[in-house]
């Protein structure tokens, strides 16, 4: 899973969902919030579709999913922010699995209007202001804003995909099972279906949401260079 995905998970857990769009779109917002508190700008904050960019190796287009561009930069920067402690290849599939989503926003009808996206500066801006002027200073206020708007796409896409799309069979949770059993979960191999059901909602979720993305990748033009 993403270092997004993870994050989410574990913010996520423990909360009820209501079924109501704002209410929905309130906890989008109080999640990222949190999310950008946590990590401030290294992993979310990706500048993306750059225009006229000069030629040096920082920025080079390691990827490209449907016309959103991941640059050497991109890559760089996160691996810098985390002192190494991820590899840069984990870095690149993640940058595009977050862009297989982004780039099914139209599918989902999925839209972030500009009053939605100021509400969610406002509140970004009250609850963690050095981290909001950290990301203007650092990337500039239009690319800052921009990857603040593309991270409520990704939550709205995930959001619609988890609650109107994705069922959880038997099936999904033995392969969750045995998925967390290999990454060395050994209490969740004592348990049966049902017990996983109640104590593992959310990491289901996601499990699924992570098949999902792999699916959706089949209908992306997805290209990936050489990373340096």
């Amino acid at each position: 899973m993403s270092i997004t995905h993870l994050v989410l998970l574990y913010l996520e857990r423990g909360s009820e969902h209501n079924g109501i769009m704002k209410n929905r779109l309130k906890k989008v917002i109080m999640i990222l919030i949190v999310i950008f508190g946590l990590i401030v700008i290294p992993y979310l904050v990706i500048i993306s579709n750059h225009k006229d960019v000069g030629v040096n190796s920082s920025n080079l287009i390691v990827a490209k999913v449907n016309d959103y561009c991941i640059y050497q930069y991109d890559i760089d920067s996160i691996f810098s922010q985390f002192e190494g402690s991820i590899s840069k290849d984990k870095i690149l599939i993640d940058l595009v699995d977050e862009y297989v989503v982004i780039s099914q926003a139209d599918n989902y009808q999925v839209n972030v209007t500009d009053d939605e996206l100021d509400d969610f500066i406002l509140q970004f801006q009250q609850a963690q202001k050095a981290a909001y002027q950290i990301g203007i200073e650092v990337y500039g206020e239009k690319e800052y804003k921009k990857s603040l708007k593309e991270q409520m796409i990704f939550e709205k896409v995930k959001d619609k995909v988890q609650n109107n799309e994705l069922v959880i069979s038997d099936n999904d949770v033995t392969d969750f099972k045995q998925f967390m059993v290999d990454l060395g979960d050994q209490v969740i191999a004592n348990m049966d279906v049902p017990e996983i059901r109640d104590n593992y909602q959310s990491e289901l979720q996601d499990f699924l949401f992570e098949q999902w993305i792999i699916q959706r990748k089949k209908d992306v033009d997805i290209v990936i260079n050489d990373i340096k």
